[in-house]
């Protein structure tokens, strides 16, 4: 008789097994290091809106299996202005340096993430008279793809806010592909 509330317990605990097992990828100190290559939509207060392109390096670090400690150096190129050719291009250069943290929403062969960075911004272009830094928060969300356990691509968003220019410079939106080379798991 025993026998049979044991199968009955096992039948119906197998559903809710199987809904909570799933296929880690994300692990306790598993770095990743990587190129980012994109695009850049800036916004100066007073002069069109630019484009550009942004090529980037990215290291990331599993203090645990959902959070990441998140490191980011970059720079951009802007030359185009959107809509009007009433004004010239102007030429400009954005270096920026960062450290953060994310958290990791799932753990499988797609790997989304979010998480907020700081850091100091280097500005150098037409506009500006004399080139300065400022301080960049940024926030961060993508998803990567693990092709192999060893390497990953994906697609991240960078929001920057340049806390101490922020009405001087309300947009910065970076859209980057990534390839990533996986290790520590």
């Amino acid at each position: 008789m025993r026998a049979r509330p044991l199968a009955i317990t096992l039948a119906l605990s197998l559903p809710f097994a199987l809904l909570v097992a799933r296929s880690a990828s994300a692990y306790e100190r598993q770095q990743t290091f990587g190129l980012d290559a994109g695009g850049v939509i800036s916004g100066t207060n007073g002069a069109n809106t630019k484009l550009g392109g942004n090529l980037a390096l990215h290291y990331t670090y599993g203090v645990t299996d959902a959070f990441l400690a998140m490191a980011e150096v970059g720079g951009s190129g802007l030359t185009a202005d959107l809509p009007s050719k009433k004004t010239p291009a102007e030429p400009g250069i954005v270096a920026t340096a960062a450290l953060g943290a994310g958290y990791v929403f799932d753990v499988s062969r797609w790997v989304p993430y979010a998480g907020v960075l700081l850091g100091p911004a280097y500005f150098a272009n037409a506009r500006v008279t004399q080139p300065f830094w400022t301080l960049d928060a940024q926030l961060a969300v993508g998803v990567d793809y693990e092709v192999t356990r060893s390497w990953a691509v994906g697609i991240s968003y960078r929001q920057h806010m340049f806390l101490e220019k922020a009405s001087t410079y309300p947009e910065f939106t970076v859209v980057s592909l990534r390839l990533e080379y996986v290790w520590g798991w």
